[in-house]
């Protein structure tokens, strides 16, 4: 029963069936959470950058002069304080993950001027970034390592310049807005993660046994042509192969014993034209009795043939029809006489 299944051409089709099939699920659950993360990178960042370049043009024309003086003596002035608490409220009105100023510091290290999460009562360096902290790039690490932990997290960094009134950029406002939601593999009652998983499965399962059934249903001489192919080598041939080449040296012999026996009579008659017609095959196709016509100045047919059968053998049996060339150019005139039949369809073996 289980052979009979294995070697099934419906079970074989099911099978390809659900190999594609699965594949095709695989494949578009795993490509289409990365394509709604790219999406909502992309929307994230337009709203970013609108949001941040409306706070960035507020904060050079209402403050500019005050945070040049900022930049040329940095301390946690009063204005330093109330630029702080303005970057918060911007944060938190705006859903920024953080909110900061930079400028160019000592020894032209890139540092902070102002952070969102600055408060009296917290601990610089630890909870904020004071004024003059080095901008550094720890984070990114940390982003990258957090990357890894989850496969669907991440930001958008946003910077816009901040020139005074001579045009010139005198600090750049950084905001890092994170993406509200994370969890693009759900859709609805769809978890595309757990989809990806099951389909990714059933396609090995699928393929495994849609291989197995592929070689069931191979006969021992295709399996090893197969292997003979893997290799380079030629086909081993097939009972069928070997019973034509045998068929067709058969017949190449047969047509040998006719040919001979043909020979012979015009080497002993001389006829004008011998004709083959008439030839009988057996169930295997081979040549049980042949008929020759033969064609030519025959003064007396009934010693004709008698001298024909008696000193031409053949292996073949055959038999034989006499016509003088008068007779046959006049029969083959008449598309109803037998002579005309034997000269349209019969095989001319000898001709002068």
């Amino acid at each position: 029963m289980l052979n009979r299944l294995m070697t099934s051409r419906r079970v074989r089709g099911f099978l390809l069936t659900v190999v594609i099939l699965s594949a095709i699920v695989a494949i578009v659950s795993v490509f289409i959470p990365f394509n709604r993360r790219r999406d909502a990178i992309n929307t994230l960042g337009e709203q970013s950058l609108s949001e941040a370049t409306s706070l960035a043009l507020s904060l050079e024309y209402y403050n500019g002069l005050r945070i040049q003086s900022l930049i040329d003596y940095p301390s946690e002035t009063a204005f330093y304080q109330n630029l702080c608490a303005f970057l918060s409220r911007a944060k938190d009105t705006l859903s920024y993950d953080r909110a900061y100023i930079l400028y160019r510091g000592l020894e032209g290290r890139i540092a902070y001027l102002a952070d969102a999460d600055y408060g009296a009562n917290l601990q610089e360096g630890v909870d904020y970034h004071g004024v003059g902290a080095e901008y550094s790039d720890d984070r990114y690490t940390s982003q990258c390592r957090s990357i890894l932990q989850s496969q669907f997290d991440g930001s958008i960094t946003t910077y816009l310049p901040i020139h005074d009134t001579q045009g010139q950029v005198i600090a750049v406002l950084g905001v890092d807005a994170r993406l509200g939601y994370s969890d693009f593999a759900q859709y609805g009652p769809i978890n595309f993660e757990r989809t990806a998983t099951i389909a990714a499965l059933l396609f090995l399962i699928s393929l495994v046994l849609f291989v197995l059934c592929m070689d069931k249903g191979l006969t021992e001489e295709e399996k090893e042509n197969r292997w003979r192919r893997r290799r380079g080598l030629p086909p081993k041939p097939t009972k069928k192969d070997n019973k034509r080449r045998g068929k067709s040296r058969m017949e190449k012999n047969q047509d040998q014993v006719i040919e001979q026996t043909v020979n012979r009579i015009v080497e002993l008659f001389h006829p004008s034209r011998v004709i083959e017609y008439n030839t009988k095959y057996d169930m295997d196709g081979n040549i049980s009795a042949f008929k020759l016509c033969i064609v030519g100045d025959i003064p007396d047919k009934r010693r004709m043939l008698t001298r024909i059968f008696d000193e031409v053998d053949s292996d073949i049996p055959y038999d034989v029809l006499l016509y003088t060339d008068e007779q046959f150019r006049e029969l083959t005139e008449d598309d109803g006489a037998f002579a005309s039949h034997v000269n349209q369809k019969g095989r001319v073996r000898y001709e002068k």
